[in-house]
């Protein structure tokens, strides 16, 4: 009981006060307060502040709000379903690949305008078989995707 006030006994108590502190504390000095309430109750304020920052660190990185690793979690979810359709396809006759992938395109031209495949289309006449069927399995794979997201 350094300044007349009873030493924190749980982690919760600590917090509990903190917050109050914090709630009615407005003028510049609002820190150097917290840094001293800290250090009455037997703590040191910078490895306070470091580990508050770390958990907060940790909790941000691992958090599913996070548009990095909930983007990160997605491709890799895409990439993956990718791959499975690339592994199930069955082999089909150039002529019939062209007319699936022009029809796609009829269906969806926004998906031959898309930066996501254009560079396949700059001449299917020179394109290998197997390039033309893996622009087919992209493209029914966004296509796919596309009538997914709008369910």
């Amino acid at each position: 009981m350094a300044n007349g006030k009873p030493k924190p006994e749980t982690d919760q108590d600590l917090i509990d006060a903190l917050a109050t502190l914090l709630e009615n504390e407005e003028d510049a000095d609002q820190m150097d307060a917290v840094d001293e309430e800290l250090r009455s109750a037997g703590y040191d304020p910078a490895a306070i502040g470091a580990q508050m920052a770390r958990v907060a660190g940790e909790a941000y990185a691992s958090s599913p709000y996070n548009w990095r690793r909930r983007a990160a979690a997605e491709r890799a979810e895409a990439e993956q379903r990718l791959r499975e359709r690339s592994l199930q396809r069955e082999r089909r006759g150039r002529s019939e690949v062209l007319d699936q992938i022009n029809a796609i395109i009829s269906r969806a031209p926004d998906l031959g305008e898309s930066s996501r495949v254009q560079a396949h289309f700059r001449n299917l006449d020179e394109a290998t078989d197997e390039d033309l069927e893996d622009l087919l399995t992209e493209l029914e794979f966004l296509e796919d995707t596309g009538r997914d997201e709008e369910a």
